[in-house]
C-alpha cells in the first residue's frame, strides 16, 4: 500500500498517471485495502495479546462478558447494520464521484494551475473610520 502511494505521488509529478491505465485499474482495486489493513491489524493485536486482556493484570476469562446471548446477538446484529449502511453510503458516494468524472482540462497544453487574479483587498471595518481612542 505504501509503494502504491509512492508510486502514485510520482507519477503525479510526473504528471504521468492518465497514460498509466494499469496503474488506474490498480488504483480502484487498492480502494479496499485499508479498511482490510485496519481489520487485520486490529484482528491480529487482538489474537497476540491472549490469554490476556491487559497483560500481566487481567486474564480474558475474568473479563468475558455476563452478558446473555441474546444481547449478545443485538449487539453484533447492531453494529452489522451500522456498517452495512455505511458501507451503501460509501459506494453510492464513489460511484456518483466516478460517473460525474474529471472536470474537463481547458488548458494551454501547460499542466500547471493558472494563477487567479488576487481581489482587492478591503479595509477592516475599525480602520474604515478616523477614531481617536486617546479621548
Amino acid at each position: 500500500m505504501l509503494a502504491f502511494f509512492v508510486l502514485a505521488v510520482l507519477y503525479t509529478l510526473r504528471n504521468k498517471v492518465q497514460d498509466k491505465r494499469w496503474f488506474l485499474i490498480a488504483a480502484v482495486w487498492m480502494i479496499p485495502v485499508p479498511f482490510l489493513a485496519n481489520e487485520f491489524g486490529w484482528l491480529v493485536a487482538e489474537l497476540g495479546r491472549q490469554p490476556w486482556t491487559v497483560f500481566g493484570v487481567l486474564p480474558t476469562w475474568m473479563s468475558a462478558s455476563t452478558h446473555s446471548v441474546g444481547y449478545m446477538v443485538f449487539s453484533l446484529v447492531g453494529f452489522v447494520g451500522l456498517y452495512s449502511i455505511f458501507i451503501v453510503i460509501e459506494m453510492y458516494l464513489m460511484v456518483r464521484a466516478i460517473r460525474q468524472g474529471p472536470e474537463p482540462h481547458h488548458g494551454t497544453g501547460d499542466s500547471r494551475p493558472q494563477p487567479r487574479p488576487a481581489l482587492a483587498p478591503r479595509p477592516l471595518p475599525a480602520a474604515a473610520h478616523d477614531t481617536n481612542l486617546e479621548g
